[in-house]
């Protein structure tokens, strides 16, 4: 390295910030984001006059954090020339003055501080059956998101933090209806039901981890509750822990930051059996990476039995492996498919009976042929059935099947000419501002793609009509309005996830990425990242495609999936 500048660059959600511009081979950069980890920001290779060719953003860099990078870099690279500036001595620093800021190629990124990816980070696609997927690592924007506020400040009173679920949520509620009774086997799923059911015969032997993957809406779930409720039934309280990847990663943030880990320790240390639902959504850091890591080695050093669920197969899990110093190989690891229409059909009816949904054959196959490819949605949409015949019945409406059918799936009435808003139409309701909320409003956090802010309004707005349309009477209070980076979606979910926990959120709409943004094409896989992270944190989804903004159909929607979550 020869020369290096740490110079202020502070931004209103970070006033710690700084950046570092190196000139430097990458393996000096390697070193420095291996040190300082989830400090760092992805790097950047720029052009600059002075000669510097990559910058790193340092984020929430206290004085003394400010010393250790400084002592680092001094004897890393001794005879380089340094320049530090003091905090108060210069303006915000957004980029390198004349610097074109590149992000680097997957191919030269450095060694990452986060070591598991989630579904979407940055999104990669479905995998083929012969092969994984690509792994990219989520970290957070290099440039933090941009806050907006609509509303004044002042009009929106502090948010109502709901409380603190015990040991900040690692224990996730069993769903009793999810049960063997209620699974149903075919050649799609047998070994998975073979290998479960092994488990149950014998835990913490020979299926130990047991690994189940395939994709959405196969019935992963289901088994890892199946194997948690036999277990259950055997064994004295407490002896098993179900959780999520989102879930387990979380508490551990929570309980390093309050300094109290033990209480987490001392809860897993009794337990028999560790299922973890979507692993593939455990965000790993080098501030959690260790503890994480003893919870599993614990439970395989006392032969406690480990299910993990993930959409993607074993062999794309390496990192996981790594970081939590695990080997799937030891156990076992099966997949589960997706069945044929038939059976598709059968799955339905059975939740719709099951849930206690009086919805017969005849509309679960309308259903099922309007969502076609989709009829992975059919649990959600069950749940908005339910809601939406709630609304009706409040109105003293009867609507038949296929009135049900097309308030739930067509596009509905339009609020303008074009699939997305004109500048006119945008500008008509950029003061728009959601009733006065009532004793019982939830806290409402709207998320939109960088460079859309304008969209906020609209989708309030938007929100509202279809609302008083339907009767649905709940009242949101809004406490932030926040854009996330479609260009950089690295670590996406995550942020959205943090920003509704800091906040204190129930519910979150949140506007897709538009067509021409790196996340369009991988849009099903955003969204179902982020709905399974803020399911976790207690939070409701509500989901707008970007093409869709300006129809009834998925307002409608988060609506409904408000109405069908169960409030804390």
């Amino acid at each position: 390295m020869k020369k290096w500048s740490l110079q202020p660059d502070p931004s209103p959600r970070d006033p710690d910030r700084h950046i570092l511009l190196v000139q430097a081979e990458m393996a000096h950069v390697n070193r420095i984001i291996k040190k300082f980890g989830a400090t760092c920001g992805r790097p950047l290779r720029i052009q600059d006059p002075e000669g510097f060719n990559f910058s790193i953003r340092l984020h929430h860099l206290t004085p003394l954090g400010l010393d250790q990078v400084s002592r680092f870099l001094k004897e890393m690279a001794p005879d380089a020339r340094a320049d530090e500036r003091d905090a108060t001595a210069a303006a915000p620093l957004a980029a390198p003055p004349g610097a074109a800021a590149t992000e680097l190629p997957p191919s030269q990124a450095p060694v990452p501080d986060i070591a598991i990816p989630p579904l979407t980070g940055p999104f990669v696609e479905a995998p083929a059956p012969s092969a994984p997927p690509a792994l990219e690592v989520p970290r957070p924007p290099t440039i933090p998101p941009v806050l907006f506020a609509p509303i004044p400040a002042a009009v929106v009173p502090p948010p109502a933090v709901p409380a603190a679920r015990p040991l900040w949520g690692v224990q996730s509620p069993l769903d009793p209806g999810l049960n063997f009774d209620t699974f149903s086997v075919g050649a799609y799923n047998r070994f998975a039901h073979a290998a479960a059911t092994s488990v149950v015969g014998s835990p913490g032997t020979m299926y130990n981890p047991l690994f189940i993957y395939g994709s959405p809406a196969v019935g992963k779930t289901h088994v890892l509750h199946a194997i948690a409720a036999v277990l259950m039934k055997g064994w004295e309280e407490g002896a098993v822990v179900m959780t999520t990847g989102a879930g387990l990663a979380a508490a551990a943030n929570a309980a390093l930051a309050a300094g109290q880990i033990a209480q987490i320790e001392e809860r897993l240390a009794g337990a028999k059996a560790l299922l973890v639902d979507d692993v593939h959504l455990m965000a790993i850091s080098e501030k959690n990476q260790a503890f994480l890591a003893k919870i599993f080695q614990d439970c395989f050093a006392r032969n406690a039995q480990v299910v993990l669920t993930s959409v993607y197969p074993p062999r794309a899990m390496g990192a996981m492996e790594d970081a939590l110093k695990i080997s799937l190989a030891k156990g076992w690891a099966v997949d589960m498919k997706v069945p044929n229409p038939q059976i598709q059909v059968d799955m339905i009816h059975a939740c719709a009976e099951r849930q206690g949904f009086g919805i017969g054959g005849v509309e679960v196959k309308k259903l099922h042929e309007k969502l076609g490819p989709n009829y992975g949605e059919f649990p959600h949409l069950l749940a908005r059935w339910q809601a939406l015949a709630g609304l009706y019945q409040a109105k003293g409406a009867s609507p038949g099947a296929d009135e049900m059918v097309a308030d739930l799936l067509a596009p509905g009435a339009r609020a303008c000419q074009g699939e997305v808003p004109s500048a006119a139409d945008l500008a008509e309701v950029q003061n728009f501002a959601l009733p006065a909320p009532g004793p019982d409003a939830r806290n409402l956090v709207l998320f939109c793609p960088r460079g859309q802010d304008a969209m906020v309004s609209w989708m309030a707005a938007c929100f509202h009509r279809v609302g008083t349309e339907f009767g649905a009477s709940g009242t949101y209070r809004v406490v932030l309005c926040e854009s996330y980076d479609t260009e950089q979606p690295l670590g996406t979910p995550f942020q959205i996830g943090e920003s509704c926990q800091r906040v204190g959120a129930q519910a979150a709409l949140v506007l897709g990425p538009p067509s021409e943004s790196k996340l369009a094409a991988r849009e099903a896989e955003f969204a179902h990242a982020v709905s399974h992270i803020l399911e976790t944190f207690g939070v409701a989804t509500g989901w707008i495609p970007f093409g869709e903004a300006s129809v009834t159909r998925p307002f409608l929607a988060a609506h409904l999936d408000f109405i069908a979550f169960p409030r804390a």
